[in-house]
């Protein structure tokens, strides 16, 4: 599952949650997490840092860690043979499911390492060529998008896809650009998945950060701001870690 995570937030880690069950019952050996050093379609503005969103990332896992186990009857289950996944690259968390077989979620910085513009075609292949058979998550407004990807003839003929809903989309909508996608492509696997994370997206996230600047600064918070729009989107998809992160290290502001 790859992205910006710029920054990181509820919708993010709502679909790893959902991940991590499916892949509980089966027999993927991890969940590999790959931030990319720059998306292709979003060459025209700044990220954060590199190390700023892998660090909000780690600490989306953590939050995510310490929630799962916080649950009735929450450990780590039974093993069956799981193989804890890291590559040189790579940074491992583990996280718990009640009852489930525990499946490690491995943070990938090989993007980040490389730099530069960031295709999946790329790092697919990279995967590969370790003798992994990764699954590529993708949103399923990328579905609609994907013939617009650096070699995505390949991707669809040799790369299993799983999708994930988007608030908005229809899944009529969604299997009829399958249908589409089977008639012009020899295409391996695409699976719909029953998972629609919360509408939250990073770049409605960092405006409103820009817009409730005094979210940055409570001393000098007004109380009539107190239902704004901007706060209420920012403390619906963000963590609490993640927030003290981005106030801490003062990230996008105006």
């Amino acid at each position: 599952f790859g992205g910006s995570f710029d920054p990181p937030h509820l919708g993010h880690q709502v679909l790893i949650q959902g991940l991590k069950r499916m892949a509980a019952g089966s027999a993927v050996d991890h969940i590999r997490i790959m931030p990319a050093a720059q998306s292709p379609f979003k060459t025209h503005r700044d990220h954060a840092e590199a190390h700023h969103r892998l660090a909000m990332l780690e600490l989306t896992l953590e939050t995510l860690a310490t929630e799962e186990a916080m649950v009735p009857g929450g450990g780590e289950g039974e093993s069956n043979g799981a193989a804890s996944v890291s590559a040189p690259e790579g940074r491992q968390n583990s996280v718990h499911d009640t009852g489930l077989r525990a499946v490690p979620v491995v943070i990938d910085t090989y993007e980040l390492n490389e730099g530069g513009i960031s295709y999946s075609v790329r790092t697919i292949r990279h995967l590969q060529k370790q003798g992994l058979d990764p699954i590529l998550v993708i949103g399923a407004d990328n579905l609609y998008g994907l013939e617009d990807w650096k070699e995505h003839t390949y991707l669809l003929e040799n790369v299993a896809i799983l999708v994930f809903m988007r608030e908005g989309q229809s899944l009529a909508g969604l299997e009829y650009q399958r249908g589409e996608l089977q008639k012009r492509y020899a295409v391996r696997s695409i699976e719909l998945l029953d998972i629609c994370p919360p509408g939250c997206a990073s770049s409605d996230i960092r405006q409103a950060l820009i817009a409730e600047a005094d979210l940055l600064n409570p001393e000098e918070a007004e109380q009539d701001h107190a239902e704004s729009f901007p706060r209420n989107l920012i403390a619906r998809c963000l963590s609490e870690p993640v927030l003290n992160y981005i106030k801490g290290h003062g990230l996008y502001q105006a």
